[in-house]
């Protein structure tokens, strides 16, 4: 948003510094333009918990991160209009993968619902069970929506533990695994092979 010159309490220290303001919603994040100072550069102490600034000790709380993975669409997906899909998906993998929990719970990013304004359904998913996950989208407007390959849709956190699960996973029968069911259709209007139409109602 543009530059500007800002008296600074961190901890014990004040300071008068330019910085940049942008449009961050953290409100601990300091840049490099405070912490990296020609003049007086901060000391990080991790083991201690503290940042040392300007002969200073400010103690500082560690954040834990949560382990969030990147889930990207596995092949370019065109999701007709008034529709719902079921897609493939990777979820990113780390070596500790292999040996660790598998379970993840896989949630729509914000700005995958405003670029393509479709829904995305939160998935419980078994990394390790094959090389690409499931998810189920649906597309409420009837302009057709196109999901490139690679795409970045969502993301993924770990599960610790799992309670219960309702169903252990997709239907072996062929006629309730399609892959694109329309929700509802104009009369006389032809489908695609693998659109299923549902009947409207009311």
């Amino acid at each position: 948003m543009g530059r500007g010159a800002f008296r600074m309490l961190l901890g014990p220290v004040k300071r008068l510094q330019e910085a940049i303001v942008a449009d961050i919603e953290d409100d601990v994040l300091l840049g490099y333009d405070v912490l990296g100072n020609a003049e007086s550069p901060a000391d990080i102490i991790l083991s201690r918990s503290i940042i040392s600034l300007d002969g200073k000790d400010i103690p500082c709380i560690q954040k834990r991160l949560r382990q969030m993975r990147k889930v990207t669409v596995a092949d370019d997906v065109l999701v007709p209009g008034n529709s719902k899909a079921v897609i493939e998906v990777y979820v990113e993998r780390e070596e500790i993968d292999d040996g660790g929990k598998p379970d993840f719970i896989i949630e729509a990013t914000d700005m995958f619902q405003e670029w393509y304004g479709l829904v995305l359904a939160a998935t419980l998913v078994n990394i390790n069970s094959a090389p690409t996950c499931k998810v189920r989208l649906m597309n409420p407007f009837p302009e057709e929506a196109m999901l490139k390959q690679d795409a970045e849709i969502a993301r993924a956190e770990r599960i610790d533990r799992v309670v219960s699960v309702v169903v252990d996973k997709e239907s072996e029968d062929v006629a309730n695994n399609i892959s694109i069911r329309r929700i509802a259709v104009r009369p006389n209007q032809e489908l695609p092979g693998n659109v299923e139409a549902l009947a409207q109602t009311g």
